[in-house]
């Protein structure tokens, strides 16, 4: 019973071809994604700790890392919850950094005991899941932070959140699929092994002849050490060799593995970035802050009714005067300085602000305004805003949901001001702003996270340039 050696050699080249273009092409690759997982990582401990929802893990310089273990997963009491997340989350990162410099990216070194290790590792959190269906316990954890972020008024550390998350997932999600790659070469590779040590000694030796294909299994393992010492027998592999080279269906296996092979060295390697029109993400970015015009327009409207109906309920006689004097000489208001008070939900921390009210409410109107026009596909600004460049749309973006979340502090400010500087007798007619808040609020976080979809893309795109990856 002979081997097909013409179907030997192109297996053997093929197995050959798969390793050469994992380690210099797919294992590098792996490496940047573990070092944007720990950025990412690192970049929602900072936040956590800078909102005052998480603390340092204390134990952070004690804990030295010397190999890729599973992050404890155990539930704890509830009073515990924050203390153990912040332990694990740092043990997260710090693992991480320690895959990043201690590990070797290549076949040779990450071999199915490091692949297994790291699998588990991958399953600390399940970024995919964060909203909390998840059903892993630090990741039940982890999604009460994220909402109480998101619930926040803070809309930059809510997509920064948003973003990290995005990264993570997508990250974990290709970082999977290396590593199942990475497996089923080294399933190969081991067929390789036998097919170049085992099979010719057999074959030498005159072992093979006289025997059925169902009889060789046991053939292989009785004289698997005489040719092969650091490597265990796994049989289901030694039984995948024998259907492909002796079986009376060889050549329905050889052509199947040899399919696979080449499937995977082609590649699925450079496996293509899902085409993403970049320039379309963030423009309908930009169109999500055109939506909140009518929600702008009522605040307006709101906070004038507010003020007049607190300013006449305490005129006087000489309010009066004063009044038909400024209008009769044309004269101008002066200045209006409230004092408002804006608290953080998430720390629940109070910090007062001088506001000039017509400077802001002028403002708000110039907002309204601009957000209306991009709003409509036909006014000049939409198609003056749609010639600009990608950058200069992303730059308007970042700005404008960067000052929109202040203005939103400031108006919460003023909804407060406003219900406790109202008179007794005129307090029940005082409008409130709490669901035009909530309304911009929302889609403000959409929107942000259009932008942080965009970042990601654009950050994958430089990844892959670096890696040498053009066609994606």
């Amino acid at each position: 019973m002979m081997m097909n050696n013409d179907f030997n050699r192109q297996f053997l080249t093929l197995v050959d071809e798969w390793g050469k273009h994992l380690d210099n092409t797919l294992l590098p690759e792996l490496h940047e994604l573990y070092r944007g997982q720990q950025m990412a990582v690192k970049s929602l401990e900072d936040i956590f700790q800078k909102k005052g929802v998480l603390r340092e893990d204390p134990y952070r310089h004690e804990t030295r890392i010397v190999d890729v273990e599973p992050v404890p997963g155990d539930s704890v009491p509830d009073s515990e919850k924050k203390d153990a997340l912040s332990v694990r989350l740092s043990v997260y990162e710090l693992t991480l950094d320690y895959i990043n410099n201690y590990y070797q990216f290549n076949t040779g070194f990450i071999n199915i005991d490091r692949i297994k290790k790291l699998s588990v590792f991958n399953k600390a959190f399940d970024w995919h899941n964060i909203s909390g269906s998840g059903t892993s316990y630090n990741t039940k954890i982890l999604a009460d932070l994220v909402r109480d972020i998101k619930g926040g008024s803070d809309l930059v550390a809510a997509g920064m959140v948003s973003e990290a998350i995005v990264r993570l997932d997508r990250g974990m999600n290709r970082i999977n699929w290396l590593l199942k790659n990475l497996t089923e070469y080294h399933k190969e590779n081991y067929k390789a092994l036998i097919r170049r040590e085992l099979i010719p000694f057999l074959e030498n030796s005159g072992l093979l002849e006289g025997h059925s294909a169902e009889e060789l299994p046991d053939i292989f393992k009785q004289n698997f050490r005489k040719c092969i010492k650091d490597q265990p027998f796994y049989t289901e592999l030694v039984n995948e060799v024998v259907n492909e080279s002796f079986s009376s269906n060889a050549d329905n296996y050889q052509f199947q593995v040899l399919e696979k092979i080449r499937s995977n060295v082609k590649l699925e390697g450079s496996k293509k970035i899902q085409a993403v029109d970049l320039r379309g993400l963030i423009v309908d970015c930009v169109r999500m802050l055109g939506s909140i015009s009518p929600q702008l327009e009522a605040l307006i409207k709101k906070m004038e009714d507010n003020r007049l109906l607190i300013e006449n309920s305490r005129t006087g006689f000489w309010d009066k005067f004063r009044k038909f004097m400024k209008k009769l000489f044309n004269i101008k208001d002066k200045p209006v300085e409230i004092e408002i008070e804006i608290v953080d939900p998430v720390t629940h921390g109070v910090k007062r602000e001088t506001v000039d009210y017509f400077g802001f409410l002028e403002e708000i109107k110039k907002r309204a305004r601009l957000y209306s026009a991009l709003a409509l596909k036909g006014s000049p600004a939409y198609q003056k805003f749609t010639q600009s460049s990608e950058d200069q749309i992303y730059k308007f973006a970042t700005e404008n949901i960067d000052q929109s979340q202040e203005a939103l502090k400031k108006l919460d400010g003023l909804d407060l001001y406003f219900k406790k500087a109202a008179p007794y007798d005129v307090k029940d007619k005082i409008k409130g702003f709490k669901f035009e808040i909530g309304t911009i609020k929302n889609t403000l976080l959409k929107a942000n996270q259009k932008r942080g979809e965009y970042t990601s893309y654009i950050e994958e795109q430089k990844q892959m340039e670096k890696l040498g990856i053009k066609d994606y």
